[in-house]
């Protein structure tokens, strides 16, 4: 998939090239390798639905409930249950504390770019909240 597929924007873009810092234009490949990644997974997924049963666990749905996800990929392998390995991710899967989750000024301005894109949609489906969404800029 080229960028452009991706309907970033030409300020998007313009953060990916130098002479942008190289921890700005390293954070925004990441985000599209990120997109790029999940969709590729995305994509090969739909080629067997029909002969294999799975299911997608998101990140951050990992962390908000492990146990909950522990047991539903339990169900889908068959496998018996263990209240022993739904406490052990109970106690070791969690969110970082909101502070270290911060985006920085640089990284605030990236995300601002990506505005009416499908690395914008994804974004906001993984449960991310953009700049200037709580203050009605978006």
């Amino acid at each position: 998939m080229q960028r452009s597929e991706l309907g970033l924007s030409a300020e998007f873009r313009a953060w990916l090239e130098e002479p942008t810092p190289l921890e700005a234009r390293l954070f925004a490949r990441g985000l599209v390798e990120w997109y790029l990644t999940v969709q590729a997974a995305r994509d090969g997924l739909k080629a067997l639905r029909a002969t294999t049963k799975f299911i997608e666990v998101r990140y951050e749905e990992l962390l908000e409930s492990p146990g909950k996800i522990l047991s539903d990929v339990e169900e889908l392998m068959g496998l018996q249950t263990s209240a022993e390995a739904r406490q052990y991710a109970q106690q070791v899967l969690r969110r970082s504390p909101p502070a270290a989750q911060a985006a920085t000024s640089v990284e605030e301005e990236i995300l601002a770019t990506v505005r009416g894109s499908k690395l914008e949609a994804m974004l906001l489906e993984a449960g991310s909240q953009l700049p200037g969404e709580d203050d009605g800029k978006h």
